[in-house]
């Protein structure tokens, strides 16, 4: 692994990829109705300075389209938008969609049926590009979650009349503290069953007694909407910076020539990333990385 320090850029454009929470944003308090859901100033100028110098900036995020772009709705700034892990990209400035690929129903509705899963209580949560069908309305702590975001549609979901594929998709699971053990071997099954079609991960930390099972079309993340990216504004592979924390970072930091993890990351992301952030995302982490990468520029 790689200090900062030893970084060296080159004097042309680059595509810098950035994750949201616990990465671009300080920690949220999602309990808290007032969560401070925003950018520091920091951040904001090291980005905007980039794009001024002709630099593309991703936000790769697992958030929905509302939910991101809320984030940018009073900064002037002309970033390109990769949400649901890959799956849908968009220059919101232009209102231009890029990309917008789904998961097959099929597959969604034969993980509902599984006999490993049925003896935990879950709540099934399709997310579409500016609304989410929730299975079970009276769950608290996910109906309140989308209540935060303003003018973001809520609608019910039923899996057996549902017709309409989502772009992502999670399980929300009730699991008791002696349970862990035993749904992480569950997932692995699962894993292996729908590995040709899924991609099924646990967010990094678990909410209360609460475990969120992120379900992904197999063919799209964020560093496959990356390259996607990288292809259209004709920036070299190499010339790829990805910045993030968790494992729906993993790929794009494992693959990019300069990829990053956050100081407050998982350790599975630190140990495959070239670089470590000094700061963590409480202190500029982003920014102070991404100043010193290109001070050879100013």
């Amino acid at each position: 692994m790689k200090t900062q320090t030893e970084l060296n850029s080159k004097s042309e454009k680059w595509l810098i990829a950035i994750d949201i929470d616990r990465t671009l944003i300080p920690d949220q308090n999602w309990d808290n109705e007032k969560t401070n859901n925003q950018i520091l100033e920091g951040e904001i100028k090291i980005l905007d300075r980039l794009i001024k110098k002709g630099h593309k900036v991703v936000i790769a995020t697992g958030r929905s389209l509302k939910s991101s772009e809320e984030l940018f709705n009073n900064i002037n700034l002309n970033i390109i938008l990769s949400n649901f892990n890959g799956c849908y990209i968009s220059i919101p400035k232009k209102n231009k969609i890029l990309l917008n690929k789904t998961i097959n129903l099929k597959d969604l509705k034969e993980i509902a049926k599984e006999n490993l899963l049925k003896k935990f209580k879950y709540n099934f949560v399709f997310k579409y590009q500016n609304y989410v069908k929730i299975e079970n309305l009276n769950d608290e702590l996910i109906f309140n979650l989308y209540s935060k975001f303003p003018k973001f549609k809520i609608e019910k979901l039923d899996l057996n009349k549902e017709t309409k594929e989502p772009i992502s998709t999670y399980m929300h699971l009730k699991v008791n503290q002696n349970e862990k053990e035993k749904i992480l071997k569950i997932l692995e099954k699962l894993k292996e069953k729908y590995n040709k079609s899924l991609n099924l991960w646990f967010w990094r930390e678990n909410i209360g007694e609460s475990m969120i099972l992120e379900i992904n079309n197999k063919k799209y993340n964020k560093w496959t909407s990356i390259l996607f990216i990288a292809d259209k504004y004709k920036i070299k592979k190499e010339n790829i910076i990805t910045i993030g924390d968790n494992l729906n970072d993993y790929e794009m930091i494992k693959n990019a020539n300069h990829g990053v993890a956050m100081i407050n990351g998982l350790d599975e992301i630190k140990e495959i990333a070239e670089y470590v952030t000094e700061y963590d995302n409480n202190n500029n982490g982003v920014s102070h990385f991404l100043n010193n990468f290109f001070e050879k520029r100013d």
